[in-house]
């Protein structure tokens, strides 16, 4: 396996019952302890001619969220796609975005906005990139749609 990949997959739900889950790597990449599962590991890959090259345990938690404020486009449709960098570039999503985090025009993310640069101190503190490096910089974000159905995106 070329690294280790501990990520959060937070679960967001909109106003009509979308679902978005968009996966955030963590800064700390420490590796999961396997021991409990070796056995079955082992006894898997003996039934099989492919490599198993990583495992991933997903555990969860129930999170009580309440929006904080409006939003034009309240769906999971609708997004924000924050571009990070540092040793890498990375996006970090997030959906049904409020409106008072955006400039005038409502597409461009503010990054001077309080609750941008909250979200940004905690980014920093807690993601990272996929080889575990921390994001140094909140390079902006854009609104956008996604379509999942099929046709076009904005």
């Amino acid at each position: 396996m070329a690294g280790i990949y501990s990520f959060l997959a937070p679960q967001w739900t909109d106003t009509q019952g979308g679902e978005a889950q968009p996966y955030m790597t963590l800064l700390n990449q420490t590796p999961l302890v396997v021991t409990p599962f070796a056995s079955l590991l082992y006894s898997l890959q003996a039934l099989s001619a492919c490599t198993l090259g990583g495992v991933i345990v997903h555990t969860g938690a129930t999170f009580s969220g309440s929006p904080s404020g409006a939003s034009s486009h309240p769906q999971a449709v609708d997004q924000l796609r924050i571009q990070l960098a540092g040793v890498n570039t990375g996006f970090i999503t997030v959906p049904g975005p409020i409106d008072a985090i955006f400039s005038s025009g409502g597409v461009n993310l503010n990054t001077s906005n309080t609750l941008v640069q909250s979200a940004w101190t905690q980014i920093q503190a807690i993601l990272g990139d996929y080889e575990g490096n921390p994001w140094t910089t909140l390079v902006g974000g854009v609104r956008r749609r996604v379509n999942y159905g099929g046709g076009a995106s904005d």
